[in-house]
């Protein structure tokens, strides 16, 4: 903890309810990916919450003090790419995007013309109730039963009637075995006097080594410990100067993106990055991605024409990052 705290890293509480959204996706017509994450926006009338669901036994969570009323756009994609960045060797893909809670239907709408597969969470929840199909606002409650219902443990009953179950019974030999262990206790006393005045001193000298040597182990103990503090202190530098980059990256794009161009998907593996989106004229994106201090080159996977919108163009390039760092002026 103290380790922790001196990198201004603190750990969080997961709500309850995030494990219910969890689970809530057993019963989705969709069901867990099992190579890709599904991502689930909970928006709420005092926050708002980002759940990364990677298969039946892995999430991620990130709960943000942002009302329903100030959510928009952009502020999802930015937390969003903040979230997938802490978990970029974790989380590679994402499936789909599914919004619950309370939003207007304008954030759906704008947020699909951003980032393409977006859904409500009900609408593929195959569940339903003496009144119908299962209300959006129900959905953490049935999860959570689910969890309850899946983790709980089964009763163990005897069968035997009372009056046939046999009881095995002893006879009590206490008595006997404690005035036989006297009686030998007092024989060795008579006739080992000296030898157990030895043993006393031995026992003594045996104490004094233990004393010792307990202080030998806590000196070794506290050095062990220092070894792994400082391989633990290098592994966070180099965690966090990694993820460093990858912010500065993400802003440096959202920064120079032209309002006609859309990113769906940004991975990064190594010191390659791959971005794949949509684009009005992709001939005058790639002049504005080469500038970037971030790139050391550029290519182009493909480039097709969008099936469901014919004035924008899909895309797919890649870029090597930089080996030396790049800091912010």
């Amino acid at each position: 903890m103290v380790l922790l705290k001196s990198f201004d890293l603190f750990p969080a509480a997961i709500k309850v309810s995030t494990t219910g959204l969890q689970n809530i996706l057993s019963f989705h017509k969709d069901g867990f990916s099992p190579d890709a994450a599904s991502l689930i926006i909970r928006v709420m009338p005092d926050y708002t919450e980002i759940l990364a669901i990677k298969g039946s036994k892995q999430f991620f969570s990130s709960v943000l003090a942002i009302p329903s009323d100030s959510v928009t756009t952009e502020v999802l994609i930015s937390e969003i790419s903040v979230l997938l960045s802490r978990y970029e060797n974790l989380i590679t893909r994402i499936n789909r995007i599914y919004l619950t809670g309370d939003m207007d239907d304008s954030l759906m709408e704008q947020l699909r013309e951003s980032v393409g597969d977006v859904e409500t969470l009900d609408s593929g929840v195959q569940l339903e109730s003496r009144s119908g199909k299962v209300k959006e606002q129900v959905l953490t409650a049935v999860g959570l039963a689910i969890s309850a219902v899946g983790k709980s443990a089964g009763a163990k009953v005897n069968l035997i009637p009372h009056e046939k179950r046999i009881l095995i019974t002893r006879p009590n030999l206490i008595g006997t075995f404690l005035l036989a262990g006297l009686l030998i206790v007092m024989l060795i006393g008579v006739g080992t006097q000296g030898y157990v005045q030895n043993k006393a001193l031995l026992k003594r000298t045996d104490a004094q080594i233990a004393f010792l040597q307990s202080q030998v182990d806590e000196v070794l103990r506290v050095r062990s410990q220092v070894e792994e503090k400082k391989e633990q202190l290098a592994e966070f530098q180099k965690m966090l100067k990694g993820r460093q980059t990858t912010l500065l990256i993400l802003k440096d794009l959202t920064e120079r993106m032209p309002d006609n161009t859309y990113l769906q998907n940004i991975q990064f593996q190594g010191d390659k990055i791959t971005m794949q989106g949509y684009s009005d004229q992709i001939s005058s994106l790639l002049p504005v991605l080469q500038d970037s201090p971030y790139f050391e080159s550029m290519k182009t996977n493909w480039i097709q024409q969008d099936p469901r919108n014919k004035d924008k163009e899909r895309f797919n390039l890649g870029a090597t990052i930089k080996n030396e760092t790049v800091t912010e002026d």
